[in-house]
């Protein structure tokens, strides 16, 4: 029993923390801060959480949790389909990193010291870290 509550309790977390992030992004998108490097990390943070919480949940139910009588099958079907639907987690990590280039290219036009970007980088997980919790 203390297993599927550990169980049930990750999965609620990882919700949680999903509705959390998107959440942010669409303060910030309402606020007129649009942008495609924070759009794709929600998209790759969320579809990510939510392929590990059908499988849980399939694991859960055992080997009927994949039949087609319960609905776990189908949360995980549609989940994978986020996955790979909108463009695939490693598409979306480049979309991200050519992001992060772009600002490490502006940074190095402005600034001298590199270490500015570390911390500031530093800083914005740390502050995207506190906001989840």
């Amino acid at each position: 029993m203390q297993i599927i509550q550990a169980k049930l309790a990750d999965m609620y977390t990882s919700v949680q923390a999903s509705r959390a992030i998107l959440y942010q992004g669409a303060t910030s998108f309402d606020a007129g801060l649009k942008s495609n490097m924070d759009s794709s990390a929600i998209y790759l943070h969320n579809s990510r959480a939510a392929v590990q919480v059908a499988d849980e949940c399939i694991q859960l139910f055992g080997g009927n949790g994949y039949i087609n009588e319960y609905p776990t099958g189908r949360f995980w079907r549609d989940a994978k389909l986020y996955d790979i639907g909108g463009g695939t987690k490693e598409i979306r990590q480049w979309l991200i990193g050519r992001e992060l280039e772009k600002l490490y290219k502006q940074w190095e036009k402005r600034q001298a010291d590199r270490q500015w970007l570390i911390d500031y980088v530093c800083v914005l997980l740390y502050l995207r870290f506190l906001v989840m919790k």
